[in-house]
């Protein structure tokens, strides 16, 4: 439990900081949050959990939790924490897939079966780089 509330403090400490003008929004604490992953990660020889959340304005909430085992994704597992009584008779409402059925479950508003590395990669590459013409929220 302290290992799963050190790494959520530390994505949300980068991801509600000023930016710096490198090439990504807020480099130099992605910077920081990425070396205490790398020493946590050896710590633990690369096996970890992590569950994301989502939501509707309707009232559907969901979790999903991805199991790492040797840097390598093993499990996802998924189930709606909330919903309208008026559900869909046809909705699956928790799964979880093995190591040789990651992905089978398609659309559904689970989270991509990712290392800590992945989301890193994605988060650099992609979701923290500064795009033209986008106004920064934060």
């Amino acid at each position: 439990m302290k290992h799963k509330m050190l790494l959520i403090l530390l994505f949300v400490g980068f991801a509600f900081t000023s930016c710096d003008k490198g090439d990504f929004e807020y480099e130099d604490k992605f910077k920081d949050s990425q070396e205490a992953w790398n020493r946590f990660k050896k710590q633990t020889n690369n096996t970890y959990g992590y569950t994301t959340t989502g939501s509707t304005w309707v009232g559907y909430s969901w979790q999903t939790t991805i199991s790492v085992c040797n840097g390598k994704v093993n499990q996802r597992s998924f189930k709606y924490t909330g919903y309208p009584s008026e559900v869909n008779p046809n909705l699956e409402l928790e799964w979880t897939e093995t190591e040789l059925e990651l992905g089978s479950h398609k659309d559904t508003p689970a989270s991509d079966a990712l290392t800590l590395d992945e989301v890193y990669q994605r988060a650099e590459q992609d979701w923290l780089k500064k795009k033209e013409g986008h106004r920064n929220l934060l």
